[in-house]
């Protein structure tokens, strides 16, 4: 089986029993190559960092050179196959640009569609029929709508609108006049007209013919998304409960006030650590602390269909548990309505053209129907993964 996967912001491609492909991208180093020159002809700024000398210290003026650093990091979103066995199309973010790449394997050669600081794109799917990306394009006014573009980039029309979120858009060929997506009203507030809260995620049906939408599938009290469709008619869709804004109660008030002195104190001491570690470089706390270069060390988050993952939480390399907690379920509902469960801590999956599921639980990678219960592939922090075949 031949599928890609996203494992800690990097893009590898496996096939079968073969080592996995890592893709290098020839705008990263592109990029890299700037920063270079750029810190060559500017490195007198950030001259001699590690030793900050005076009452302002050099990151203070200048931009730190882990910020350079961090802009020259790509970190790819979304993966989807193109026309042949020898295309991908991907989104990559690099620093605060998100761009949208296609890829010829074959030829190792990365062709640019578009890259913007404004593009922001939270799904991708290739349409074969018409040669066209349809892609989920979020605005600055946190709407989300389905939109079409052809392979040079340009805007052929929005597919959806209104006050939503509409994402991870699929095409599928049991039904190949619509578009699958997984849609969540917003509730804005009066006068800002911000976004401030969510409807539960349902998974709709565009008929691209008329541009009709209807819902296919909803829970109470759950959210249903990514969905998939197999040849046969069968959705699947990852279900997970539903989270509703947050409303303090009297009794969350009641402990805000008894806290307050504590929380207070954790204030003051938090600034005056930050001036020692700053001036001193120690902290005021040493006891049951590790000394060392990662004394501090931020493992990250991760946001992952629209809920944030605290990696810090995540026990790294237990093959029992994922990066979602086990309510994350995936569903199989068949054509006359009847659902089961197909796994559980599922993270990312997809649907290939002979109907197979490839699903991961964020560190093993498996397939659905499977007569062996070894995974087919185990990578670190596996965020989304793409059936190519």
């Amino acid at each position: 089986m031949r599928f890609a996967y996203i494992a800690n912001g990097t893009l590898w491609i496996q096939q079968d029993d073969r080592p996995p492909r890592g893709v290098q991208s020839r705008f990263v180093s592109e990029a890299k190559e700037r920063a270079a020159r750029s810190q060559r002809a500017h490195g007198w700024k950030n001259a001699d960092r590690d030793e900050p000398r005076g009452l302002i210290p050099n990151e203070m003026l200048w931009r730190s050179r882990a910020a350079t650093d961090e802009a020259t990091v790509p970190r790819f979103r979304h993966v989807a196959p193109g026309p042949d066995d020898d295309t991908l199309f991907y989104v990559m973010e690099l620093g605060r640009t998100v761009g949208l790449f296609e890829y010829h394997l074959a030829e190792d050669r990365e062709v640019r569609i578009l890259h913007s600081a404004d593009f922001q794109c939270d799904g991708l799917h290739y349409d074969r029929q018409t040669d066209r990306l349809i892609i989920a394009r979020t605005g600055q006014d946190g709407r989300t709508h389905l939109q079409e573009l052809d392979r040079e980039g340009n805007p052929k029309g929005l597919l959806t609108g209104g006050d939503c979120q509409d994402v991870a858009p699929t095409l599928s060929p049991g039904d190949p006049g619509a578009v699958h997506f997984q849609s969540s009203g917003l509730a804005l507030h009066p006068n800002s007209g911000h976004v401030v809260a969510l409807s539960p995620a349902r998974v709709s049906r565009l008929d691209r013919r008329n541009r009709e939408v209807t819902t296919l599938l909803e829970h109470e009290g759950d959210d249903c998304i990514a969905p998939r469709m197999d040849p046969r008619g069968s959705i699947y869709y990852i279900r997970r409960p539903y989270e509703r804004p947050y409303k303090a109660s009297f009794t969350d008030q009641m402990m805000d006030m008894l806290l307050f002195p504590w929380r207070l104190l954790k204030a003051v001491f938090g600034y005056l650590n930050f001036f020692s570690m700053i001036y001193g470089k120690e902290p005021l706390k040493t006891a049951g602390v590790p000394k060392g270069a990662g004394l501090d060390q931020d493992l990250g988050r991760l946001w992952l269909h629209g809920r944030l993952i605290e990696i810090a939480k995540v026990r790294r390399g237990s093959p029992q548990d994922g990066i979602v907690p086990g309510s994350w379920r995936l569903v199989r509902r068949q054509s006359d309505g009847t659902e089961s469960v197909v796994a559980k801590q599922v993270a990312s999956f997809d649907v290939a053209t002979d109907g197979a599921v490839v699903y991961t639980n964020g560190f093993d990678i498996h397939r659905f129907p499977s007569r062996d219960l070894k995974p087919l592939a185990r990578a670190d922090l596996v965020e989304k993964v793409v059936a190519l075949d």
